[in-house]
């Protein structure tokens, strides 16, 4: 301290919320006097406030990461455990729909899918693309109502004039 000129020393802990988080510590070649001192605190309680919001920061970011992971790991299993990641629900008729998707998903066959309106007809048919070997193509959907009813056997199902023709 003498080779450096050191002729004051002054520390401070750095409190946040009556947790130390360290301490302060400053090395003057001149005399403080009691402003410095003041001046020295405040900036401890400045600087104990940085280092928590710090940690805070870092805490949001670990538990943000885990909580992502947390959540691809559950919709995977989900996915395993139902076959279809968008459709929940435990009844027997929804269980008799999934195990079907499960069934007609791996082929190629064409697969009408009926029902009353806002019943999840889009989703099932979802579930079956997502399980099936064209996943990684485009899903286009079709307002089946929009096509004339002469029509329609003939461009969705393959069947023309009573003979049926393979796509």
């Amino acid at each position: 301290m003498k080779r450096e000129g050191v002729k004051t020393f002054a520390a401070q802990p750095l409190i946040f919320r009556d947790e130390v988080l360290g301490v302060l510590a400053l090395f003057d070649s001149g005399v403080l006097g009691k402003p410095d001192f003041e001046w020295l605190r405040v900036f401890a309680d400045h600087a104990a406030v940085s280092i928590a919001n710090a940690r805070a920061f870092e805490e949001i970011e670990f538990l943000k990461a885990r909580l992502e992971e947390e959540n691809i790991y559950l919709r995977q299993e989900v996915a395993e455990a139902i076959g279809a990641s968008s459709i929940v629900g435990s009844s027997s008729g929804l269980k008799k729909v999934l195990q079907q998707i499960q069934l007609v998903a791996p082929t190629n066959a064409a697969v009408l899918i009926n029902g009353e309106s806002a019943t999840g007809k889009e989703l099932v048919a979802r579930a079956i693309h997502e399980n099936s070997p064209r996943k990684d193509r485009a899903l286009i959907k079709v307002n089946c109502g929009a096509v004339p009813e002469a029509l329609f056997e003939s461009e969705f199902l393959g069947i023309c004039a009573g003979r049926s023709r393979v796509r």
